[in-house]
């Protein structure tokens, strides 16, 4: 009998997570919200610099928004979304990660969106993170292009919070062209 390994365990887990906030409730979806792909590249571990590579990623934060409260446009707040996404760096490292993001829109053309994600990290010949199960937290900011594109900037630090016996972290720069589309889980 073949057995699922703990990564995957936990990338099947995340798969679930994700397919139930992204489709979520047809009440949480905003008009007006559009989806978002960010596509970035990025220096890893930018901080530490003990295994420095370049980092590919895809962050997917659907036009769904939770907690709303009847956002319009020119409101600072726009809610809670789902985000998921995955990353790969020149050493072979590859993260996978599905969470929150706050939706902030200080300005018409600004976009400040804080994140949360519970993540899976394979190592290969990558910074050992002590396991596979880790956290990441990011931080976005962008500006929206007159064709509602978006370019922007971001951290993402990654760590396991203790929870292995090692918990060294890593952390990332990113560099981000975000397409803005029709939500794919519109009514």
């Amino acid at each position: 009998m073949t057995t699922i390994g703990g990564g995957a365990r936990a990338a099947i887990a995340a798969a679930c997570l994700a397919v139930g906030l992204i489709a979520g409730p047809a009440y949480a979806q905003n008009d007006g919200v559009r989806d978002h792909l960010d596509l970035s590249v990025g220096y890893f571990d930018v901080i530490d610099h003990d295994m420095q590579a370049t980092e590919f990623g895809a962050l997917y934060r659907p036009g769904v928004r939770y907690f709303e409260m009847d956002a319009r446009p020119g409101d600072i707040w726009r809610g809670i979304g789902p985000q998921i996404g995955a990353s790969i760096n020149t050493d072979g490292g590859a993260l996978g990660q599905v969470g929150l993001f706050l939706d902030i829109r200080p300005a018409d053309n600004l976009v400040i969106w804080p994140g949360a994600s519970l993540a899976a990290w394979e190592e290969r010949d990558s910074r050992d993170l002590g396991g596979t199960f880790q956290f990441a937290s990011q931080l976005y900011l962008g500006y929206r292009l007159p064709w509602e594109d978006l370019v922007g900037v971001s951290f993402r630090h990654v760590s396991n919070a203790g929870l292995h016996d090692s918990n060294p972290g890593a952390d990332t720069l990113f560099l981000s062209y975000t397409v803005s589309f029709a939500p794919l889980f519109a009514d």
